[in-house]
């Protein structure tokens, strides 16, 4: 299903990673699908969406600023999108 989604996209320069046993969903605590984890340069958390994200909205286009300007000393942003 994803290489189909990568060639009806024209997706080249990402790799495909798939977690069929879920080890990297349940150390992250993924509570459902979609999700998407959002990491600064040093690995640390910054931001999380949970659910289904109309990502060229105006709140989500905002929350992806704040973190991105998150310093690492500050805690993940918790995303008010998605379901």
């Amino acid at each position: 299903m994803v290489r189909k989604f990568y060639a009806v996209n024209d997706i080249r320069n990402l790799a495909v990673a798939l977690d069929r046993p879920s080890r990297v969903a349940r150390a992250l605590g993924v509570a459902g699908l979609p999700t998407t984890v959002l990491y600064n340069a040093e690995g640390r958390e910054v931001g999380r969406v949970t659910g289904v994200a109309d990502w060229d909205a105006p709140e989500v286009t905002a929350f992806l600023h704040r973190c991105l300007v998150a310093s690492p000393a500050n805690s993940p942003a918790n995303s008010p999108i998605g379901t």
